[in-house]
C-alpha cells in the first residue's frame, strides 16, 4: 500500500510536523505527516512481542463498559519471525521522532503553552512532552525493554475499529472485545500499521499511535491439560488390575478348598 511505509524506509527527514492552528474546539491541532506522499504518517512495524495483548483501561471499575480505553502495548523485543537489528531500526527511529517533536515544542511554545522556551530550556518542555517510547521498570527497580503503547479505537457500534490479519488477506471477524482478547495474547509476536497523531492539552503536548491493522502468526494455541495427560497409565487402573488379579486368585483358592471339603 502506497501510503503506508516500512520503518526502515523511512528518514527523519521526512517527518513533516506541521504548526498547530485553533480548532473548534477551542483548542489547538497539529498534523504529523510523512513528507513523501503529503498525507497523515502510516507506518508498518516490525514484528515484536506484545507483553499483554489487547488489553483495557477502566476508569469506572465496571460500572460503565463504554467508558473503557483499549490498547496494544509492544516491547522492543522482536517476535520469533524478526530480528534484533530490525527491531533496533524501529526503536530508534520512534526515539528520534519524540526529540524531534520536543524540538518543535520549543519552537512552537508560545501557541502551546502561551509563554516561549529557549532550546537552553529543553528539560521543561521534555518534561511537559508524553513521548510515544515509554521506558519499563518494574516495582523492583527491573529495567525492562522499552515499550510502545498503540491505542485500539472504537467504531460506532462500540466495538474494535481495528483490522486483524492471520493467515489471509481476509481481516478476522472482530464480533466482541473479547474476540480480540482471544485473537491477541500475551507473549505473541506482532506487526501493525500505526497512525501517528500528535495532541496537545493544555500544559502538555505528545504524541499517540493509533493501530489501524495487526497481523498475528498463524500458530495455534496449545491450552492447558483438563484431564489425564501422563505417558503412562494411571496408577489407580494399574492398582484394578492387580486387585482383580488377586480376587481372582482368592476365588480359585475357596473353590479349591470347597473341593477338597467335599471329597473328605
Amino acid at each position: 500500500m502506497d501510503s503506508v511505509v516500512l520503518y526502515n524506509n523511512l528518514s527523519l527527514e521526512d517527518v513533516i510536523l506541521t504548526t498547530p492552528k485553533p480548532n473548534k474546539n477551542k483548542g489547538l491541532s497539529a498534523a504529523i505527516i510523512n513528507g513523501k506522499t503529503k498525507a497523515s504518517l502510516y507506518m508498518e512495524t516490525p514484528y515484536c512481542k506484545t507483553p499483554f495483548g489487547a488489553s483495557a483501561y477502566d476508569p469506572t471499575n465496571g460500572a460503565d463498559e463504554t467508558k473503557k480505553s483499549w490498547s496494544l502495548t509492544m516491547m522492543a523485543v522482536p517476535g520469533a519471525n524478526d530480528s534484533e537489528d530490525n527491531v533496533k531500526v524501529f526503536h530508534e527511529l520512534l526515539k528520534s521522532i519524540d526529540e524531534k517533536m520536543i524540538d518543535w515544542g520549543i519552537e512552537n511554545s508560545m501557541l502551546i503553552f502561551k509563554k516561549a522556551y529557549k532550546p537552553s530550556q529543553r528539560g521543561i518542555v521534555e518534561a511537559l512532552y508524553k513521548r510515544c517510547v515509554k521506558p519499563s521498570v518494574g516495582k523492583d527497580g527491573t529495567v525492562y525493554a522499552d515499550r510502545f503503547d498503540f491505542k485500539i479505537m472504537k467504531n460506532e457500534l462500540g466495538l474494535p475499529d481495528l483490522q486483524v490479519f492471520k493467515d489471509s488477506a481476509t481481516p478476522l471477524s472482530l464480533d466482541s472485545w473479547d474476540t480480540l482478547q482471544q485473537s491477541i495474547v500475551k507473549g505473541m509476536p506482532i506487526k501493525a500499521i500505526i497512525q501517528f497523531r500528535i495532541f496537545i492539552i493544555p500544559g502538555s503536548f505528545g504524541l499517540s499511535l493509533k493501530s489501524l491493522q495487526i497481523k498475528i502468526p498463524n500458530v495455534s494455541r496449545i491450552s492447558k491439560p483438563v484431564s489425564y495427560a501422563f505417558s503412562e497409565p494411571p496408577e489407580s487402573l494399574a492398582n484394578e488390575d492387580r486387585d482383580d488379579d488377586v480376587v481372582s486368585e482368592v476365588v480359585d483358592s475357596d473353590e479349591e478348598e470347597s473341593s477338597s471339603s467335599a471329597k473328605k
